[in-house]
């Protein structure tokens, strides 16, 4: 029988899944500890979709480690305000709301 998902579990995995999706990657890549800027952009945009969908920094933070990518929450508050202060990163998104 399978561990059931808390809200802030199904919030996080519903984000990925989008963002995967609209940029067209991997799992794999959006978790990978990459820093080429493509990478980071997409992680930032993962954030941004988390915190939209009213996921707390800690919650990213925690998260993200859960799945094996070792981020702090000076990095993720950076990335959400990369996004939000840029229209072209906006873009790439076709979903912002997850739920």
């Amino acid at each position: 029988m399978s561990k059931r998902k808390n809200l802030s579990e199904y919030i996080f995995e519903k984000a990925w899944r989008s963002v995967c999706k609209d940029l067209k990657i991997k799992k794999s890549d959006l978790f990978s500890p990459n820093r080429a800027y493509e990478s980071v952009n997409n992680r930032y945009l993962l954030f941004y979709v988390c915190s939209k969908n009213l996921l707390k920094l800690r919650q990213i933070e925690e998260l993200s480690n859960m799945e094996g990518l070792d981020i702090d929450l000076a990095t993720i508050s950076r990335g959400i305000a990369k996004v939000q202060g840029s229209p072209d990163l906006k873009n790439q998104l076709k979903t912002e709301i997850v739920l």
